[in-house]
């Protein structure tokens, strides 16, 4: 009589429960329906009957002189026999993925190649923060970015340019240059040839750099006067009248990192050296307290102009000095050769701009230098 079918035909045979798995994106899907393996039924038939046979003998290990022995060999063939069959079939079933269902598309927000790119719309600039800082007028005519490509032009010919000087209503724009010494660029130019008229320079005692606070409190600039209007002779042109100074009230230097605006409140005649009775020291470079009260009020005691400007103590200067060529001996005629020429100015505080209205008139009575030899003051010559 047989027992059961056996496990390995019931398997290869039945038809798969509707049991649901986890697929690979955790989606559920459902085995297939697993075909039959001839090769696994034929050896399952094959271990059927000999499972049968072994129960129709059955009867004989029941008989007198069958001992244990022949019961346990019997049973180590059946378990054997068992054992490859299940590794037959195991090993000649067809593994067969399953199916699993795509996952959903995700959602992104991926350009439609059918549809052209756009240009971006451009931004709304920043409104600038005004800090008060002193700038030009929005509305100036200058052209800073043009002083600027000068001086760079200058400082790749000759790295000791430190500036660009622009003075409007004249021809003042030249670069200006720091050495050593207040002798070398009197007679060179700005590429250190040999040349009488030589090139605007600050004093050697002078710092400067890329912004206002880089330089000295007063950074004098030295340049020739020689009576033809040339470099300086422009000061003289300018700073001696009230009307022709109107549109000058402003002096400009430009570094790479600033553009540095003066307002006038000075141009006058002073002495050079101890050779006159009086000596007006104007070349100071730093100076602070009383001294620089009392520079300011001589330099406006002396202005041949009277400018409505004021200046406090913290404010930086600007002077420019040059040769002058008013006062002459009595008894020769020739120009007495320590007469200077200086104008002054400071720089615009926050909040002020270049395009401030100035106040401006003629002085009548400016003090004016004395010297120990007889001398006349020429009416012509400046």
């Amino acid at each position: 009589m047989v027992l059961c079918r056996p496990f390995w035909l019931w398997s290869a045979d039945r038809e798969s429960e509707n049991l649901c798995v986890k697929g690979e994106y955790g989606v559920s899907a459902r085995r297939r329906r697993r075909k039959r393996n001839p090769v696994a039924v034929a050896l399952g038939w094959v271990l059927l009957t000999v499972v049968e046979g072994i129960q129709k003998i059955g009867g004989v290990w029941k008989k007198p002189g069958f001992t244990g022995g022949k019961l346990a060999f019997s049973l180590v063939i059946m378990l054997a026999l068992g054992g490859i069959g299940t590794g037959v079939y195991l090993h000649l079933k067809p593994v067969e993925s399953l199916p699993v269902e795509a996952p959903p598309e995700e959602i992104l927000d991926l350009p439609d190649p059918s549809v052209p790119d756009l240009p971006a719309e451009p931004e709304e600039p920043e409104e600038p923060v005004d800090d008060g800082s002193p700038r030009p007028d929005p509305e100036s005519q200058i052209d800073f970015a043009a002083l600027r490509e000068q001086l760079a032009a200058a400082k790749a010919q000759n790295d000791e340019a430190v500036a660009w000087l622009y003075i409007p209503g004249t021809t003042v724009s030249h670069p200006v240059f720091l050495t050593d010494d207040n002798s070398f660029y009197l007679d060179h130019n700005a590429v250190k040839a040999y040349d009488p008229y030589g090139i605007p320079f600050l004093d050697y005692r002078n710092t400067a750099g890329l912004r206002a606070g880089d330089f000295s409190t007063n950074s004098i600039i030295y340049a020739h006067n020689k009576a033809d209007h040339r470099l300086f002779g422009q000061l003289l042109d300018t700073y001696l009248d009230a009307d022709s100074a109107r549109d000058s009230c402003y002096i400009y230097l430009v570094t790479e990192g600033e553009v540095m605006i003066f307002k006038v409140f000075a141009g006058f005649y002073t002495n050079g050296s101890s050779y006159g009775e009086e000596v007006f020291n104007y070349r100071q470079i730093s100076p602070e307290g009383e001294a620089l009260t009392k520079l300011v009020e001589d330099a406006k005691a002396r202005s041949w102009v009277k400018y409505g400007v004021d200046v406090e103590e913290g404010d930086q200067l600007i002077t420019l000095s040059t040769c002058g060529y008013r006062y002459r001996y009595a008894s020769t005629g020739g120009y007495i050769d320590v007469t200077r020429f200086g104008v002054m100015a400071r720089l615009l505080r926050k909040g002020e701009t270049d395009s401030d209205p100035v106040i401006l008139y003629n002085n009548r009575s400016p003090i004016e230098p004395t010297f120990r030899n007889a001398y006349y003051a020429s009416t012509t010559a400046r």
